[in-house]
């Protein structure tokens, strides 16, 4: 599968990822924020020197069209893969009617696009499965918000260790209208439970 990479209009070249980072105080979600000439921080750098190599994959799965797995152990609260995607406004989300909108994330204010579309343009994350439950038997990442000289950036992050050549998953917050086949034990669908 070819990984299509979208270009950021927002910041110049070689910004992202920061180099720090500084965690926005009084807010319900994790929003992280930083700038270019804040001091280095660890986690960001390492992040910064990975977020191009081929540590990823895509691969068919049996019942939930394409995925995302690990090529390489990752650790918990390591930074995985930003989820890049086309800045869309909540107008322009809201235009699609309902159509075409499985590869959209909200990245929440304060920014003037607070909607990341991957459908046409992203990167190997819009490949990430959802999974239904938590703990040991939900998924197996989570995404953490951050904003960027005011751009929107949605960043996976591991919640627990990951074994090589396991899933990467999600839990899409969402009330499935449709059936839903993640295989979780935990599965809010009436059908697909253990159908991994």
């Amino acid at each position: 599968l070819p990984s299509f990479i979208w270009y950021d209009a927002f910041s110049k070249p070689g910004t992202w990822p920061p180099l720090g980072l500084q965690l926005l105080e009084g807010l319900d979600e994790k929003v992280y924020t930083c700038a270019e000439n804040q001091s280095i921080n660890r986690t960001i750098t390492d992040f910064k020197q990975r977020s191009c190599d081929d540590s990823l994959q895509e691969f068919l799965t049996d019942r939930r069209g394409y995925g995302l797995k690990t090529k390489r152990k990752i650790n918990v609260d390591e930074h995985i893969i930003e989820y890049k995607g086309e800045p869309i406004t909540e107008a322009e989300m809201l235009a699609k009617g309902g159509r075409n909108i499985s590869y959209i994330f909200a990245v929440g204010q304060p920014v003037e696009k607070p909607y990341l579309d991957a459908r046409h343009k992203g990167n190997k994350a819009r490949f990430l499965n959802h999974r239904c439950g938590h703990g040991p038997k939900g998924p197996n990442c989570q995404m953490e918000r951050w904003v960027v000289d005011n751009c929107a950036r949605l960043i996976l992050v591991a919640k627990r260790d990951i074994e090589i050549d396991e899933e990467l998953t999600i839990n899409y917050d969402a009330a499935f209208e449709d059936e839903c086949w993640c295989g979780s034990p935990m599965c809010v669908s009436t059908n697909g439970k253990n159908e991994a």
